[in-house]
């Protein structure tokens, strides 16, 4: 896909229990994980959609830099729920909690 003629990639992570990202307090803290990675990494983010269950991220340039930038986003806001919450935020790749 492309956008102004940039080359556009997306990919979606999903929650592993029932709508986690309604809480304000997760999605603000996934939605500033997502920005801080972004520009730490030189990542341009075209768009971010949150949903209860979901979310989903366009970014500017080949498919490997939203998949990176998805794995680190993972690997740090499932720490952080796991440590507050006690519990995974996102459904793990091989599809257990």
């Amino acid at each position: 896909m492309s956008h102004g003629g940039r080359e556009v990639s997306s990919a979606s992570l999903h929650a592993a229990s029932d709508a986690p990202l309604a809480d304000p307090r997760i999605r603000d803290t996934v939605l500033a994980a997502v920005h801080a990675i972004a520009e730490r990494t030189g990542v341009d983010v075209l768009k971010v959609d949150i949903g209860e269950r979901q979310l989903d991220i366009q970014v500017y340039g080949p498919e490997i830099l939203v998949v990176g930038l998805l794995a680190e986003l993972r690997r740090n806001t499932d720490h952080w729920h796991r440590q507050r919450y006690h519990t995974p935020l996102w459904i793990s790749p091989r599809g257990d909690a």
